[in-house]
């Protein structure tokens, strides 16, 4: 029995458990699983719909402008830390397949791919041996990079429209030390200032190319923080 099997017979599940109490735990344990994946359709058809009305389309497309430049520059940043990384992981397999039999099995007593747990070292081997390859590869991990930020993006402004309500005007207050300033109308109350943090996450390894997004603002005398 998987995830499918619950997701279709979820109404009758009460009863395949008291038919079947032997595997109680196991239904009970891809219910959870199922709930999950429902929540997160749920969600999506939720933001789908929000992000689909003129006006926060436009304010997404608006904000995007805004911040766009700095991370196309961090995109690149990024490509030549993935190039590097394929480099290293070519290198490191090069190393291997010119060790003798004897001195693979005293470095790698688990065999290359058991020590190492990947395919990615054989993989980047072979992308260095092919440049048109290894530039499309490149350029589609770039590419990732830039749609998984606005991603975030799109998602931060689902969340905060969500908390504010309908939006019925904005406008872009400013834009300086990674925050985007917006003063929004909804129908309850006017000129609510919502600010966008946007920064560099940090850390030590790829990560550290990627943004944290954060929106805050007060409303209704209640402060909000949210994470996309």
């Amino acid at each position: 029995m998987g995830v499918k099997i619950v997701d279709k017979h979820y109404d009758d599940i009460d009863e395949i458990i008291s038919k079947y109490p032997e595997i109680e735990s196991t239904i009970k344990s891809l219910k959870i699983k199922v709930d999950a994946k429902r929540e997160r359709a749920s969600n999506k058809s939720k933001m789908d719909s929000v992000l689909s009305s003129t006006d926060v389309k436009k304010l997404v497309s608006e904000l995007w402008e805004e911040i766009k430049d700095v991370v196309e520059k961090n995109s690149k940043k990024y490509m030549e830390f993935v190039k590097q990384e394929i480099i290293e992981r070519a290198d490191v397999y090069e190393k291997y397949q010119n060790m003798s039999r004897k001195e693979q099995d005293r470095v790698y007593p688990g065999g290359f791919y058991n020590t190492r747990g990947t395919q990615k070292y054989a993989d980047a081997y072979k992308l260095l041996q092919d440049d048109s390859g290894l530039k499309v590869a490149l350029e589609k991990r770039r590419v990732g990079y830039i749609d998984s930020e606005k991603a975030k993006l799109e998602k931060l402004v689902f969340r905060t429209v969500e908390k504010l309500g309908d939006i019925t005007n904005y406008k872009i207050d400013s834009y300086n030390n990674s925050n985007l300033g917006i003063v929004v109308d909804t129908p309850d109350e006017k000129d609510i200032k919502v600010t966008l943090n946007v920064t560099p996450a940090g850390g030590y390894n790829i990560q550290r190319f990627h943004y944290r997004w954060l929106s805050s603002f007060t409303k209704d005398g209640k402060s909000y923080k949210l994470k996309p």
